[in-house]
């Protein structure tokens, strides 16, 4: 499926220009549509994983991979030798399969496609280590440690060359004083020192001429003291590179050996560097892959044509596309240079390439289906090759397409039988578009034919849809409406270029009133259609701020939940520890007061005791209780609202409504203030507490009776009392004291009854006999 008027050549070579590797471009270059859904659902979850890594993490160590096919096939060769500059490859190649292999262990397992391709991937870091042994990483020469052999060559080496450059120094100085020479250096010509003299001056030196210069005013001679010397030399070095390659045949035995996993991690590399220059491509359209189906259903949602996407991504407008089952055809109407052949050209490349395996620039959650063929007419000047198809070309592509489409294929057809007779073209148009919509193939034409209009909307399986045209401006918005078909504007267009009115008016004459009738029929509902739209856009932007206020609330109703829920949890193991404290020293205290028989004296250090540790608890809930609890509501603040002023800290009650300022008076305890409804925080209103009141009655210097009336009380209120009183007549050293309660519903007398089952003063409790009030009272036995 390659058809060069989608421009799908344009994404191939930015597609290969964003690979790292010559192996991963050859793959970019050769890249083709797909026809399996599963295969290309598979490709596409490997690119969507690339990009989550190219999104989230630093770098991925795909860089470095080297095309290393050739020196394998020297390699697997026995007695063939790689040279340095190769082995260097081979080691890039090594060092960047052991990265990804490291970054892929250390990576969560959020990567199950990509984690699954390098599974196969083997470092060989034993023939990493043994080729940076021999080659140097810098100056990819052998090193001197190959071997000893080479070692002592090379030092050899180092020392005659130095005695030649120490020779030829004395002698270009004596030169130089005989004036022989202007020159300042000796010079190499052939890979031998020699001194450059002038010609008249040859003899003067014992040598060998070497060279003249162009001129042939200055030779070149390699004095005889050195002469021997270099041909030592000359015998070093045929000795070294004979070592050299020796080594170097012998570590290539090393590479023969992993040929097969070489190859191997070789052809993964290449995969990984096509599926990471997918991803980058990714990035840079915004892309996404779609979801694809198997039914009869292509929705595109958000599409923005590749190409210009690639270009600026936010000056394009979206296309938002459905065809169905119901409705498979589209004929698509509207001006020129409306966006119509946009239209078709990006719903066609989007088709194109996420059968190729890449991501688009549409939403996530468009619908893709899988076409068996993808067929496009498109020849007129705004076709990539800019060709003017002519009539009969047009016919003849059409020709072909009826020929070999199929219902799995996908036709995009611009300037349906243009160039011809208008009523013949508009016949030859409806006949074929029904050949096709019978077939059930997708299929998307665009037309000025006037007639195709009522046509679409006449027939089964086929709609209208158009461009947006900006009346009031005359300028296209290049957005599309599905289901409205597009007037051509030609009499806007031409009165907005000047045109004479006479002559506009005249034209529609010619038309006739029908047709004028129906194009502004069709203008009538653009602009209301547009009005509608505006709505919309207008409610769903209102609606999603919404949406965004009520998850805010929900996060921070959460987050105070959760708060609460610390809080409380710390708060009861505070009350746990105060409590355990509490009751140890009361226990402590009775059992004094047992042992030493109630001895006024030790009861009144024992009440001193369990005094300290009462204050010792009041002092921690000062200490954490809030002086005031802010209202968590998203309800504004009204009459009666408890508030507290924020400047001030000072608390009172709202007491009129907002005036036309927003502002409201608070009654504080000290004054009225009229301030703005901002400036005031909404609390909790103040508790009252219930006063407890503990009644003794003394009977006479040495004996008292008492009693507690707790009628009234919630049970919460009622403990704090019950165990003051109890306290006190512990310290009185009373024996039986009356707590009344009540009957009521028995819910007091219970929680009472349950409250004195575990109080270190009570030794026992029973509930009243008939004379004392029976069931409305419990009579508490001191310890």
């Amino acid at each position: 499926m390659k058809i060069p008027q989608l421009g799908f050549e344009r994404i191939v070579e930015e597609l290969s220009k964003l690979t790292t590797s010559s192996i991963g471009k050859k793959l970019a270059e050769e890249i083709t549509p797909q026809t399996d859904l599963h295969s290309i659902q598979y490709k596409l979850e490997k690119v969507t994983e690339m990009r989550q890594i190219l999104d989230t993490e630093k770098q991925f160590p795909i860089r470095g991979v080297k095309d290393i096919t050739s020196s394998l096939k020297k390699a697997k060769v026995v007695g063939g030798m790689v040279l340095t500059e190769d082995f260097l490859e081979i080691v890039r190649t090594l060092q960047a399969t052991r990265a990804i292999k490291i970054f892929f262990k250390n990576a969560s397992p959020k990567f199950p496609k990509l984690q699954n391709q390098v599974r196969d991937l083997f470092p060989i870091p034993e023939l990493e280590k043994e080729i940076l042994k021999i080659v140097d990483e810098i100056t990819g020469t052998v090193k001197d440690s190959a071997s000893q052999k080479l070692q002592k060559l090379r030092n050899q080496i180092r020392t005659e060359q130095n005695r030649i450059r120490s020779k030829i120094a004395g002698i270009l100085s004596k030169m130089q004083s005989e004036g022989f020479t202007d020159a300042e250096n000796f010079v190499l010509r052939d890979e031998k020192l020699v001194i450059p003299l002038k010609t008249e001056f040859k003899r003067k030196l014992a040598g060998a001429v070497v060279d003249y210069s162009q001129t042939g005013s200055t030779v070149f001679v390699e004095p005889l003291e050195t002469i021997e010397i270099s041909n030592t030399v000359r015998r070093l070095l045929i000795e070294e590179k004979a070592e050299v390659e020796k080594i170097l045949i012998e570590l290539t035995g090393f590479v023969r050996r992993e040929i097969p996993t070489l190859a191997s991690n070789l052809e993964l590399l290449a995969e990984l560097d096509f599926i990471f220059a997918k991803g980058r491509l990714s990035q840079k359209l915004k892309g996404n892959a779609p979801f694809l189906t198997q039914e009869k259903n292509f929705h595109l949602r958000e599409a923005r044509h590749p190409i210009l996407a690639l270009r600026d991504y936010d000056s394009v407008v979206p296309l938002d596309l459905e065809l169905t089952e119901k409705n498979v055809t589209l004929i698509i109407t509207g001006p020129n240079a409306g966006g119509k052949t946009v239209a078709l050209k990006t719903i066609g490349l989007c088709a194109l390439m996420v059968q190729s395996g890449l991501h688009v620039p549409v939403y996530e959650k468009s619908i893709f289906p899988i076409f068996d063929k993808i067929f496009v007419e498109i020849g007129d000047s705004q076709s990539i090759e800019n060709d003017l198809s002519t009539f009969s070309s047009h016919v003849s592509h059409l020709k072909e397409i009826y020929e070999e489409f199929s219902e799995k294929s996908l036709i995009l057809i611009d300037e349906i039988m243009s160039g011809t007779d208008p009523n013949e073209g508009s016949a030859l148009s409806m006949s074929l578009l029904e050949s096709f919509t019978k077939t059930r193939a997708f299929t998307v034409g665009t037309t000025h034919h006037g007639s195709l209009k009522a046509f679409a909307y006449e027939t089964e399986g086929i709609q209208n849809g158009s461009m947006e045209f900006d009346e009031e401006n005359l300028q296209p918005t290049y957005r599309f409406r599905a289901g409205i078909p597009g007037s051509s504007y030609a009499f806007e267009i031409a009165k907005r270029f000047g045109f004479a009115e006479s002559v506009v008016e005249r034209a529609k004459d010619f038309v006739g009133e029908d047709k004028v009738s129906l194009e502004n029929l069709i203008s009538e509902l653009n602009n209301k259609l547009k009005a509608t739209s505006d709505t919309k856009r207008e409610l769903e932007i209102k609606l999603s701020e919404q949406k965004a206020f009520l998850n805010l609330y929900k996060q921070r109703s959460e987050k105070l939940a959760q708060e609460k829920k610390i809080i409380k949890q710390k708060a009861a193991e505070e009350s746990a520890k105060i409590l355990a404290d509490a009751n140890s020293a009361v226990e402590l205290a009775i059992k004094e007061i047992r042992e030493k028989k109630a001895d006024k004296e030790v009861v009144k250090q024992a009440r001193e005791i369990v005094e300290e540790q009462k204050q010792k608890v009041n002092k921690i809930l000062k200490e954490t209780k809030k002086k005031d609890e802010i209202i968590p509501s998203v309800r504004p603040l009204e009459l009666g609202s408890t508030v507290k002023i924020k400047t001030t800290g000072l608390v009172g009650k709202i007491v009129s409504e907002p005036n036309s300022k927003g502002k409201v008076i608070v009654e504080t305890d000290f004054s009225k203030i009229t301030i703005k409804l901002t400036d005031l925080e909404g609390i909790k209103p103040p508790k009252v507490q219930k006063v407890v009141s503990v009644k003794v009655n003394r009977t006479s210097d040495t004996k008292y009776s008492s009693e507690l009336d707790i009628r009234g009380f919630y049970a919460d209120d009622a403990y704090p009392a019950v165990d003051k009183f109890l306290y006190l007549a512990l310290e009185k050293g009373l024996k039986n004291v009356t707590i009344i309660h009540g009957k009521g519903t028995g819910a007091l007398k219970n929680k009472v009854a349950d409250y004195l089952k575990t109080h270190p003063c009570v030794r026992s409790a029973r509930f009243g006999n008939w004379d004392e009030g029976s069931g409305g009272t419990t009579i508490v036995e001191i310890s």
